[in-house]
């Protein structure tokens, strides 16, 4: 396991326009996506983060540093790993994404009770050809000597009562970064970021480890502009404490630099659970 933290990584003012910039549409852009805990989120590639980023020049300029080659390199180098392994890619993000994509992904967030019949059934075969087409793309990886890996990220907003238990990140994710964009709630508790690691060396490392078997490592307060930045190994345990008494909404950005072909040489299966990524929420 390794971890940085890093301290005003954002400015105060920035994090700030992100923040009011965001609430400005977040009945627009937030649906009743609910993942990990508890939080609302809306993924980097998803047809509402593109409203996002339209709407606001804060969001555009911070996005384009996320998936800057700057960005990238400074990741990879505070965490030492070597990023001359991998070749990073946009596979969920291309450019030059198929227009029936676009259709479709309009429709990714809307109720399907609000379609009609006949758009469902549009919706169900143009998620079908975009896997397909998906699949198609990945099985031209398989002929690159590196890893491909892409930047999948989303911008989560977390609740009074949100608490994630202790877990390591699925088997995909190389490198798993936090950015907090506001501060919590005077008089609130919880909403740490934990670190932990097992009491005792084993030749067995569970996904989701017993809060008896884990000892804490430090535990991490939200605070604006702050990024914490760990590893995807399979020791690199972490919980979040539930949020008790936060009168406001936790706004952050989290997100990973993630194999499509799921090779993590951080993580040895012979001694953990299989841990599959949820690439359908980036579809």
């Amino acid at each position: 396991m390794n971890y940085k933290i890093i301290d005003n990584f954002i400015e105060e003012n920035l994090c700030k326009e992100l923040v009011l910039n965001a609430k400005k549409l977040e009945n627009q852009i937030f649906n009743e996506n609910i993942i990990h805990g508890g939080r609302n989120f809306i993924s980097s590639t998803s047809d509402d983060f593109l409203k996002l980023q339209s709407s606001s020049k804060s969001w555009s300029s911070f996005s384009s540093y996320l998936e800057s080659q700057e960005f990238t390199e400074f990741l990879f180098s505070q965490l030492d790993l070597k990023i001359n392994s991998y070749k990073f890619v946009n596979l969920y993000k291309s450019k030059n994404t198929p227009s029936f994509i676009k259709e479709k992904k309009k429709f990714n967030s809307q109720k399907i009770n609000l379609l009609s019949s006949k758009r469902i059934l549009w919706f169900v075969l143009m998620r079908f050809f975009h896997r397909v087409y998906l699949n198609l793309k990945l099985f031209g990886f398989f002929f690159n000597k590196k890893n491909p890996i892409e930047l999948l990220y989303d911008f989560s907003i977390a609740h009074n009562g949100y608490s994630l238990p202790i877990h390591r990140d699925t088997d995909s994710r190389i490198i798993i970064f936090l950015i907090y964009l506001n501060d919590v709630s005077k008089g609130s508790e919880g909403g740490n970021f934990n670190i932990f690691k097992l009491k005792e060396n084993k030749e067995f490392f569970p996904k989701n480890p017993n809060p008896s078997e884990c000892s804490l490592v430090e535990s991490i307060p939200p605070k604006m502009g702050r990024a914490i930045f760990i590893d995807g190994s399979m020791d690199s345990y972490h919980s979040v404490d539930k949020m008790i008494n936060h009168t406001e909404k936790r706004y952050f950005i989290y997100g990973s630099y993630t194999s499509l072909l799921k090779k993590n040489d951080l993580i040895d299966h012979k001694k953990t659970e299989k841990y599959d990524t949820e690439f359908n929420l980036y579809e």
